[in-house]
């Protein structure tokens, strides 16, 4: 049954087999990885959009072999995407909408079977109860994420399908870019620099909130878990393990670096594992949020807290290294809003998402942005003056009072003091320092440095610029010239820049698009573009058929990025030009062969 093209709730159950039909619907056959259509009278046994090769690819005996069907003809399965210890998610089309979807099968693999060479319904093989008490939390849950589904950092859900093949379905939006884990991989000593990795978690906390305020936890938390897609927005991927915070039920194969002390229990005891989900709250997601900063900006998971664990227990102290040794660009303040965030002991850690964001957005000493820091002194410096003000009100009270008791003595004295020899008043010669020159050391060495100063009322002020000459960490340059000379406390404020080293662009995905869409796309990676037009026999006139460099990689701004774009078929010149333009632009990837022609 086909509905309208408005997102519908929808309990199906299907008496049918769904049978895998070859990827056929409605007289056109997809591809199972990329979904685009291919044409059946060529038989086309490999995608000429995405490489892919049906005969290669291999399900597996528990997932849905591709050109499954769903909800009466609606949802075609592709290939397996991903599989947890609560399901399976494949990609999908939606032909009423006519777009790729994911589908995310609940099939909680230590309790239920499947052999599709018989059957695609699933089969319970020990705790039936559970696993259907378990299977109407999945639905209902995920009605609870439907309705967030306008928070921008988590996937949007388009329908759930409650009981088809004895099990239950989710349709979401189908996410492509790269996770958290692949970005970090592409920087240089495997490190983001901190206000980019803060930068990057602000949605997901945001998002987390809500999702804590409607009872719910994620539990999975972890840069596998978190998508940076082609459009630059940030999503938090794979809710399978979430549950409602009351919940005792079912729990889930923890990524060890990621998941606190709570989410750990001893098997087989059910007792152990009850008393572990009752002590799981909006901390448990605290924890993993800051241990996945840590992993982003150190470049390396932190030590698993049940190595934490056993080394408290054994030396007295947590073996939990500080962030800044990994990475010297951490502020205190950002060491220890993530530290707190990462304690063992539930009590002491930050107990929510809310005071996380506060720890590392809001909080004016949190050091994390060069506003905070001009606000703070701003604010000392206002108060400072209201100080001084109420002295100076004082002084002028008390003097008063003063002169008014010594009026009838001051006459007398005046005469003995015109007596006198004048008194010769010696002023007193300010302390004068010269401005040393900071630029091309480390930060490190900058601060110590400027420290010999010792003119305290000096306010040094760091921020940080992009630069394609100067290296990562170090200065770039300073507001006052080297030399300068000046009396203490008079100078005010100095302003030192520290590179950031160049400024890198995301290419984006444009093979498959159309030439304008493509030119928007890389416009808006701050990136150039440079069109070949070709002859191709199967991409449609008008689409992209290559990029020479891959979607994901990261380039320098401004780099041109050569595309070819389709002609359509060319029946006279066949195939070999659509051959010579392929080795060109290979060519070009290597560096053998430049091809620039005019913008």
């Amino acid at each position: 049954m086909v509905q309208n093209s408005f997102v519908f709730l929808r309990k199906e159950k299907c008496l049918n087999k769904n049978r895998s039909d070859g990827g056929s619907m409605n007289g056109q056959k997809r591809c199972y990885n990329c979904m685009r259509i291919l044409e059946e009278e060529k038989h086309q046994e490999i995608c000429p959009w995405c490489g892919f090769e049906e005969k290669k690819y291999i399900a597996g005996g528990q997932c849905l072999p591709p050109g499954t069907t769903l909800l009466n003809g609606r949802y075609l399965i592709g290939r397996k995407l991903s599989q947890g210890g609560f399901g399976i998610t494949y990609i999908g089309w939606d032909n009423a909408l006519e777009h790729k979807v994911a589908v995310k099968e609940y099939y909680p693999s230590e309790f239920v079977e499947r052999d599709t060479t018989k059957s695609y319904s699933v089969s319970v093989r020990k705790q039936s109860d559970l696993v259907s008490r378990e299977r109407d939390n999945f639905v209902k849950e995920a009605r609870i994420l439907y309705s967030l589904s306008s928070c921008p950092g988590i996937v949007h859900i388009e329908n759930i399908i409650e009981n088809e093949n004895d099990t239950s379905y989710l349709i979401m939006e189908l996410l492509e870019g790269v996770t958290l884990k692949q970005y970090r991989d592409e920087h240089r000593n495997q490190q983001l620099d901190p206000k980019e990795a803060l930068e990057l978690m602000k949605p997901v906390i945001r998002s987390m909130q809500e999702v804590h305020k409607m009872g719910l936890l994620h539990r999975d938390i972890s840069p596998d878990n978190i998508m940076l897609c082609n459009d630059l927005e940030v999503k938090l991927l794979d809710f399978g393990a979430a549950r409602s915070q009351d919940s005792t039920q079912f729990t889930t194969i923890m990524k060890t670096e990621f998941s606190p002390p709570e989410q750990r229990y001893r098997k087989p005891g059910e007792g152990e594992r009850s008393k572990a989900l009752k002590q799981q709250g909006p901390w448990t997601d605290v924890y993993a949020v800051c241990a996945t900063l840590y992993y982003l900006i150190a470049g390396k998971a932190a030590q698993s807290s049940q190595g934490r664990v056993c080394s408290l227990l054994e030396t007295g102290e947590d073996s939990l290294t500080p962030l800044s040794v990994w990475n010297e660009d951490v502020t205190p303040e950002l060491e220890r809003a993530v530290s707190h965030g990462m304690v063992l002991k539930i009590q002491k850690r930050t107990a929510s998402m809310e005071e996380l964001y506060r720890d590392l957005y809001e909080c004016p000493q949190n050091g994390t942005t060069e506003e905070a820091v001009e606000e703070k002194a701003h604010r000392w410096k206002w108060m400072a003056g209201i100080f001084l003000a109420g002295l100076c009100m004082v002084g002028i009270v008390l003097a008063g009072i003063y002169m008014r008791s010594s009026k009838t003595s001051v006459a007398g004295k005046l005469e003995d003091i015109r007596k006198e020899k004048p008194v010769e008043t010696i002023k007193s010669k300010s302390k004068t320092y010269r401005m040393i020159r900071v630029e091309g050391m480390k930060r490190k060495e900058a601060a110590g440095a400027l420290q010999q100063l010792a003119d305290s009322s000096l306010e040094i002020i760091w921020k940080r610029k992009y630069s394609s000459t100067v290296k990562k960490g170090e200065i770039l340059s300073q507001s006052i010239a080297p030399g300068t000379e000046w009396e203490a406390g008079s100078l005010g404020k100095l302003t030192i820049y520290v590179s950031r080293g160049r400024k890198y662009c995301r290419v984006p995905v444009v093979r498959g698009e159309a030439e304008q869409e493509a030119r928007r796309l890389l416009k808006k990676a701050k990136l150039r573009i440079c069109v070949m037009k070709e002859y191709h026999e199967t991409v449609p006139e008008g689409l992209v058929v290559e990029q020479s460099v891959k979607a994901g990689r990261r380039v320098k701004k401004n780099t041109k990025i050569t595309v070819i774009v389709s002609k359509g078929s060319n029946p006279a010149a066949g195939q070999s030009e659509l051959n010579n333009s392929t080795k060109t632009i290979r060519g070009s990837r290597n560096g053998q062969n430049k091809v620039v022609p005019p913008m």
